[in-house]
């Protein structure tokens, strides 16, 4: 009979000590399978169709951020004195806020370059086709904007998508694919930052 020191039955992993040291360890995520479990099952559902339901009231994005702050306090094992920027900088996360408005920028991205159904780029059109008048936001192809006459228009993706889409340099928008853009994109917002 060969000695051993760690054995696993049934599921259980039992030590010669019968302590329980290497069971609770093998049943703990290490931090790549929390980061893998966050980015499987968490994030989907913020990503999932948030251009319509982001536009929910501060109070309930913010519930969202305090849940994505308790995730990345698990993932990491930090305590909750751990500033949420420092947990979000070393996970290269965004707030949900931030990634309703990223994902609202490839969808902008996918509209201006005839990548989206038909229907869609109906939301947006060029300061240049609305007004005759010869300004810089017609010379730089900036999109018309509508004067928001409530807060609920000021968040819908008409008016927001937009904004966002004027406000992004000429070297993000003038990315060659949506993959190319979504990197230039968050490399932007990184150095932006910071």
């Amino acid at each position: 009979i060969q000695v051993s020191s760690v054995e696993k039955l049934l599921g259980v992993t039992i030590s010669n000590t019968l302590c329980w040291d290497a069971h609770i360890d093998q049943s703990v995520l290490s931090r790549r399978n929390r980061i893998l479990f966050y980015n499987s099952y968490i994030l989907p559902y913020l990503d999932c169709c948030c251009i319509i339901w982001g536009n929910c009231s501060s109070t309930l994005e913010d519930k969202l951020v305090k849940l994505q702050k308790s995730a990345a306090r698990v993932i990491l094992d930090c305590d909750l004195y751990t500033p949420s920027s420092d947990l979000f900088k070393e996970l290269n996360w965004q707030t949900f806020p931030e990634r309703v408005t990223y994902q609202k920028a490839i969808l902008m991205y996918r509209i201006i370059n005839s990548i989206c159904p038909d229907y869609l780029k109906n939301y947006v059109s060029y300061t240049s086709d609305v007004s005759c008048r010869d300004n810089r936001s017609t010379n730089c192809n900036q999109l018309y904007t509508p004067k928001p006459n409530c807060e609920r228009f000021r968040k819908s993706f008409m008016y927001s998508g937009a904004v966002i889409w004027n406000y992004l340099p000429l070297h993000v928008k003038n990315a060659t694919s949506v993959n190319t853009f979504k990197c230039i994109y968050l490399k932007w917002k990184r150095l932006n930052d910071h």
